[in-house]
């Protein structure tokens, strides 16, 4: 079965009657409010590398999409990774699409999670 992250973000401060304040307004809740969306992230760079480490400093909201009461913030950010043993160090861009509906005066972010990959170091 699939985890799934509910994240409410307030939105009464904004006149949600015009498409482009209310992509400016979701926007920089996104930014705000980033430590919300950490575990979510954390999961996707760990399906890149398990000790990967989201670098929250580098989110960017790179485009919001709207139609009706529902749509979508492109994000980018970047995660690196240490790796003792092998003296190896990794890091990488990525972006990802988080779907909202608009619910009153908030936008709910239904995530689906990432399974988490438990890895044993000897």
């Amino acid at each position: 079965m699939l985890e799934k992250l509910q994240l409410d973000i307030c939105l009464k401060d904004f006149n949600l009657h015009c498409e482009q304040t209310t992509g400016t307004a979701i926007s920089e809740k996104i930014l705000t409010n980033k430590s919300m969306f950490h575990e979510y992230l954390s999961r996707i760079t760990q399906q890149f590398d398990f000790k990967a480490d989201v670098k929250m400093d580098t989110l960017k909201v790179e485009d919001v999409l709207l139609l009706n009461n529902s749509g979508v913030a492109k994000i980018g950010f970047a995660w690196d990774a240490f790796h003792d043993f092998e003296d190896i160090e990794k890091s990488n861009q990525l972006f990802e699409r988080l779907p909202f509906t608009i619910e009153g005066t908030k936008a709910i972010f239904n995530l689906e999670m990432p399974q988490m990959h438990l890895v044993h170091e000897i």
